[in-house]
């Protein structure tokens, strides 16, 4: 099956121990509403989110924290639906999340996604 790709834009959010790009629930809530019932899908803990970086899994560059705080950046998202046990998710590019994680030190990508990921729900108890 072939995903297709929509655009959409998200904003920059640095928390204390994370970095978001805020994202549209809609997104998600559109894609949960997809998952079979009988999987018996919960939503995700968080308001819908692309994770840019999480402080204590990865080291940044502490000069350069904040880096495009509060800015309006595109993505792109695919329609698939992922299952990797436990989540549902959708994969995301972003060139501009990229340029963030590098600015703050970071590999491009996050192991073990070759690209980020919206969490659309979850299996866990």
């Amino acid at each position: 099956m072939k995903a297709i790709l929509h655009r959409s834009l998200g904003r920059v959010h640095y928390h204390n121990q994370y970095v978001t790009l805020d994202i549209s629930q809609g997104i998600v809530d559109f894609y949960y509403s997809l998952i079979p019932k009988a999987w018996y899908a919960q939503r995700q803990a968080h308001k819908a989110h692309i994770t840019i970086m999480r402080l204590g899994r990865e080291k940044h560059k502490s000069k350069t924290w904040k880096y495009r705080n509060g800015e309006l950046i595109p993505f792109f998202y695919s329609s698939y639906i992922h299952f990797e046990h436990p989540y549902f998710f959708l994969y995301a590019y972003s060139e501009d999340i990229g340029d963030i994680r590098k600015v703050l030190g970071l590999p491009q990508f996050r192991y073990p996604f070759k690209a980020y990921h919206i969490t659309v729900g979850n299996l866990k108890s």
